[in-house]
């Protein structure tokens, strides 16, 4: 096969040469065709991609050589593939880097220089067939274009490094159509992170999950009620009564209530703290307070407020009094109630969920999915600062996020030998079946997230074959956190670490205990909290308004208030009143 289609394609080519001269061509008049016909340059990129399961070379080279037969000819770009698993992956990555480095440094030639360009003509070669073929540059086992990687830190300390190209250049042109394909909040948020500058094509996924308050419709018709009577959360007057009915004339038929959340189901609200690692978290912290999602990021005053006392504010109080008044009066139900349908549901997921409760459910949205900070950094793919080539790097990112074939080829491996296509039994608005991917071995692993733009890849077998059309809806109804962008360093200053895991400690400390106590203890309980959080170092640490002392040394370490109300109001989101000037 390999040799028809090398015959074919020299047969295309005398024919071209034929039909626009009137003479046979010499050798070297062919060669100046194929150059002249070619792209201006003939390239060859590495590129490397964190697998699953650990990808054998015969498997590796018969995928290399599966991408190869589609960018030799659309983009004149031949691909060395690298494959390594995560417990490997950044090792051998940041090794060819710094390798890059040093080549540098020592004058060393470490990228391929396009063919063709203003300085040098496209090489040629003739084949086992007698035939005229652009010769492809080799390249040094250090060389590195594309590559996968995550997380904050890494984007930070690769673009520092200078292993990340900057990208806006060619997303306003030649790569302008990811604009289309990638949610636009992912793009925008991640050149505002930095420079107002792109250094990474996230991978383009799902965006976080909505909070469904469910109204069960037979419920509803035995009650006064309808699902445009205004409920806006599990709390509110309406639900309490409906459950209060549920529960004394129909609890032998339904639940009154089902959470899956198993946490304070108080919307709307931003924890300011850190996790275990000293990561920015939305687990609860005594810093908080309500984050109207109707406010706009970005705009004046829209922001999401620090209090100095979050447990003893009635927004937080109110709705988690009457939280412990549905556990006390039972309408969690008991093992006995298994099996029941319930009256009222609390429920978080993706748009998906419809499928679940829609037939029998009224399904309001209480929280709209928040694109926050982390989700810009779960997974991207970025060019090198020494790539061979910017704008051809590009041009293979751009393919992989917007053809659906190209991207599977990536995810699961070669059609008719690692995976094909099956029709599923559900039809798009076309009439049109969907089609699935049904593995045939699990030779080729890859992970959906870290290879690309997983709302275009097609969903695999035994997955809802809609699932890429929710997450579609699920990413245009995303709201953004009021706090996009805000870490726990900026502008040379840096909150205090120690304090913020003392602060931790005490957090989970406070709701243990408030978990744990009954309505008629909440007070107490509240009192107890109130006293430790004003008695402790480390919360006033955090909460002063002052400004650091300077000490030369950069970051200097501030307070959490200090430094989210400065960046507050370099973003221009926040202008203090005159009193606080």
């Amino acid at each position: 096969m390999k040799k028809l289609i090398s015959l074919f394609l020299g047969l295309v080519l005398v024919l071209g040469v034929c039909l626009t001269s009137c003479s046979k061509k010499d050798d070297s008049e062919a060669i100046s065709d194929v150059t002249n016909k070619a792209s201006e340059s003939a390239i060859t990129l590495a590129m490397y991609l964190m697998s699953e399961e650990e990808v054998s070379a015969e498997q590796a080279a018969k995928i290399e050589a599966a991408v190869n037969k589609i960018t030799k000819v659309k983009f004149k770009t031949q691909m060395k593939l690298y494959f390594y698993t995560e417990e490997e992956y950044y090792e051998k990555l940041e090794a060819a880097l710094k390798r890059k480095d040093e080549a540098v440094a020592n004058g060393e030639v470490v990228t391929t220089a396009p063919a063709g360009d203003e300085t040098t003509e496209a090489e040629t070669v003739v084949n086992e067939y007698g035939l005229t073929e652009l010769k492809y540059p080799e390249i040094t086992d250090y060389q590195v274009d594309i590559f996968y990687f995550a997380g904050a830190d890494r984007y930070n300390s690769y673009v520092d490094a200078g292993w990340l190209s900057r990208l806006d250049e060619e997303l306003s042109s030649s790569s302008k159509a990811l604009t289309s394909y990638i949610t636009p909040g992912y793009l925008t948020y991640l050149k505002a992170y930095l420079s107002n500058s792109t250094y990474a094509i996230p991978n383009n996924r799902p965006i976080g999950e909505y909070t469904y308050l469910l109204l069960n419709k037979e419920v509803l018709n035995l009650t006064q009620y309808s699902k445009d009577d205004g409920f806006v959360s599990l709390t509110d007057e309406k639900c309490q009564d409906i459950l209060q009915i549920v529960k004394e004339n129909y609890s032998d038929k339904y639940l009154p209530l089902y959470s899956s959340t198993g946490e304070l189901d108080i919307p709307n609200f931003q924890y300011w703290g850190v996790d275990a690692d000293g990561n920015l978290s939305n687990n609860f912290s005594v810093l908080g307070g309500y984050a109207d999602p109707s406010l706009p990021y970005k705009k004046l005053d829209s922001y999401a407020p620090m209090d100095n006392t979050l447990a003893n504010r009635p927004y937080f109080l109110n709705p988690l009094r009457v939280l412990k008044e549905y556990q006390e009066k039972g309408y969690y139900g008991t093992e006995a109630d298994a099996g029941k349908e319930f009256a009222i549901g609390y429920v978080k997921g993706g748009a998906d969920l419809v499928k679940t409760y829609g037939d029998k459910y009224e399904m309001l949205v209480v929280e709209k999915p928040t694109l926050r900070t982390p989700d810009l950094f779960e997974g991207m793919f970025g060019v090198a600062g020494y790539t061979a080539d910017v704008s051809r790097s590009m041009q293979i990112l751009t393919y992989l996020n917007t053809n659906e074939d190209f991207r599977n080829l990536i995810l699961y491996g070669i059609e008719g030998e690692n995976y094909e296509y099956i029709e599923s039994d559900v039809e798009d608005v076309n009439g049109d079946a969907y089609r699935l991917v049904r593995r045939l071995n699990d030779s080729y692993m890859m992970d959906l997230y870290k290879t690309g733009n997983a709302l275009i890849a097609t969903p695999l077998e035994g997955e809802d074959p809609e699932i890429r059309e929710y997450g579609k809806t699920q990413n245009r109804d995303a709201r953004i956190d009021l706090a996009m962008n805000f870490g726990l360093e900026y502008s040379g200053y840096r909150v205090d670490a120690a304090a913020l895991q003392d602060l931790r400690a005490l957090s989970e400390e406070i709701y243990t205990s408030i978990m744990n106590c009954s309505v008629a203890e909440l007070d107490d309980t509240i009192a107890a909290a109130n006293t430790k959080i004003l008695g402790s170092a480390a919360y006033r640490t955090l909460m002063t308004s002052e400004a650091p002392k300077e000490s030369g040394e950069s970051p200097e370490t501030c307070s959490f208030r200090y430094l989210y109300y400065m960046w507050m109001e370099k973003m221009g989101i926040y202008k203090p009143a005159a009193d606080e000037e």
